[in-house]
């Protein structure tokens, strides 16, 4: 078996059925129209940066800038290499429809505090207020006031496509090693993988407090409670990597991905889009569910952390009220 193969027989019928990738398409045509809704009642209402509570002078600024030049670099050449790619192909290549489904992607990101905060980012970030307040059905009414970096705007087209690049070398590697190792088992170490880049990223920003997900709960996390990484983010964030690397790595006997056949040239775009976007949308179901039943909020969560989206710690008298898992606490419902 090449590289990344999968011997799949096409049946006379697909033509005529909605396959996997169909269904994708459709879904991706569902996301797009939302996410146009939104982000065009973002653009409209004036999107400003969250800089009321930044603090300049901890070291949490220095390694922001420092991540945020790391990944302009990396935009810089994945975009001049897909470009050359996509002008040698005379169409759009994978990679490229991959980029943009990251873009769509990114859009779920800060959906984490649609139902009620639970997700916070620094803005020691250079950032832009999020789009979630302008969703249709937002239920928190100060979904938009969380800072969202530049940075991870970036990461999402960019970041992930690199992520994916890495870790197919790695189950390449791992293919050539075991050549008889079944399909499955090299998602499972490509999975695997997938979880360690994502912990790679992450970690470091949930112990310098660059973001922070309090709404999920103790149970596994990693480090101290006050930095606590917790399993529900590293878990599912190792889904979303896995997730980028298996759709770029499986391909059939023509060198079709499951979201490219059976469809057209339009089709295949919106079907990465709706894969994608289904991985954060699963993300953030899973967020949204533990925040249901979330512990106390770190009391020692610096303001520029918190960004007044609710009471905690040095934190008081928001609009939004206590954090969830505070005593007394009662969502607030937007009008």
């Amino acid at each position: 078996m090449n590289c990344g193969r999968v011997r799949l027989s096409q049946p006379e019928s697909d033509s005529r059925r909605f396959t996997p990738a169909r269904w994708l398409a459709f879904f991706g045509c569902l996301v797009a129209l939302y996410e146009l809704i939104t982000w065009g009642r973002w653009l409209a209402a004036g999107p400003v940066q969250i800089t009321q509570y930044r603090d300049t002078a901890q070291a949490a600024w220095t390694v922001a800038k420092f991540y945020e030049l790391a990944i302009l670099l990396v935009s810089i050449g994945l975009a001049i290499k897909l470009v050359r790619d996509c002008r040698r192909a005379g169409r759009l290549t994978f990679d490229a429809q991959l980029l943009l489904g990251g873009v769509a992607a990114l859009f779920w990101d800060p959906f984490g505090n649609f139902v009620q905060p639970a997700f916070f980012y620094n803005s020691d970030w250079l950032n832009l207020n999020t789009w979630t307040g302008s969703a249709p059905g937002v239920i928190n009414p100060d979904a938009s006031r969380m800072p969202e970096p530049v940075f991870i705007m970036l990461v999402y087209p960019f970041g992930l496509l690199a992520f994916a690049m890495i870790t197919n070398a790695i189950m390449r590697a791992i293919q050539r090693a075991r050549p008889s190792w079944s399909s499955v088992r090299i998602l499972v170490l490509g999975a695997v993988a997938a979880a360690v880049c994502g912990m790679g990223l992450e970690a470091p920003m949930f112990l310098l407090h660059l973001w922070a997900l309090p709404g999920a709960p103790r149970t596994l996390a990693l480090f101290g409670n006050g930095q606590r990484y917790p399993a529900v983010e590293y878990l599912t964030t190792g889904m979303v990597f896995a997730g980028w690397a298996a759709v770029r790595y499986f391909k059939d006997d023509a060198g079709l991905t499951f979201t490219e056949r059976g469809v057209g040239r339009f089709g295949r775009l919106f079907a990465i889009v709706g894969w994608c976007s289904s991985l954060l949308i699963v993300l953030q179901l899973i967020v949204t569910f533990f925040a249901f039943h979330a512990a106390p909020y770190p009391a020692s969560y610096p303001r520029d952390l918190v960004n007044g989206l609710c009471n905690v710690g040095s934190t008081q008298h928001t609009r939004y009220g206590p954090c969830p898992g505070s005593p007394g606490f009662r969502m607030p419902v937007s009008s």
